[in-house]
Formats: C-alpha cells, structure tokens, sequence
C-alpha cells in the first residue's frame, strides 16, 4: 500500500536528487544576484566620484574664464596706463625744448 501511494500524482517525480538540484540553483542564482548587485553599487559610486570631478572640473574652467578676462581687463588699463604716461613724458619734453 506505501508503494501505491508513493508512485501517485506528483510524488513519483519529486526526489532527493530534485529537491536538492532547485536548491542549489535557487542559491546559485541568489550568489549571482548578490554580486550583479554589488558590481552595480560599485559601479554607481564610480560615476558618482566621475561626476563630482567633472563638476569641479567645469568649475575651475569657469574660474580659469573668469581670471582670463580680469588679466585681460588689466592688461588693456596698464597699457592705456602706459600711452597716457608716454603722452606725459612727450608733452613735458616737448615743453623742455621750447
């Protein structure tokens, strides 16, 4: 009577060698997951510390811009500076000549 009721429905199919193959494919697919997971966090982090360099990167380029422009400024009143002492000195040599 055992054997009778252990060859019906799904207990003929169901076996040690079954049960445990689903469990090590269930782990197997839990370990997979696990570091699919992992390699993405790493993988977020990385872009996150790229973009923090690429932000500062655009700053210090607008920072560079911005030097540029007060360098040239300055250069243009030096050398405004420098025509208008260069008209001084030609009128106060022109007045000493006289």
């Amino acid at each position: 009577m055992i054997d009778e009721l252990s060859n019906k429905g799904l207990s003929k199919y169901i076996t040690i060698e079954l049960i445990a193959s689903l469990v090590v494919t269930a782990f197997a697919i839990g370990v997979t997951y696990s570091a699919l997971a992992a390699g993405q966090t790493k993988a977020n982090e990385k872009i996150e510390k790229i973009e923090v360099k690429v932000h500062r990167f655009a700053t210090d380029i607008s920072q560079i811009k911005i030097d540029t422009a007060v360098m040239k400024t300055e250069q243009k009143n030096m050398k405004d500076d420098i025509k208008e002492i260069l008209n001084i000195l030609q009128r106060s040599n022109y007045t000493h000549e006289n």
